[in-house]
């Protein structure tokens, strides 16, 4: 999650057109909020982390 958000605080936003591919590609993201700070887009997703629990959905 480190990473992702150094790599968005370095790059400059200069896209002429969208990106079909997702940002994140090894782990589940969700729930995506973009803020915008001195011109720049910070995205801030959300995640699940495995905790070894056993699911009991009954």
């Amino acid at each position: 999650m480190l990473s992702l958000l150094t790599l968005l605080a370095t790059q400059e936003v200069h896209a002429q057109t969208p990106i079909s591919q997702p940002l994140v590609e090894h782990i589940y993201t969700a729930d995506p909020s973009a803020h915008v700070f001195n011109g720049r887009i910070y995205i801030y997703p959300s995640h699940d982390i495995e905790s070894g629990v056993k699911e009991d959905d009954e």
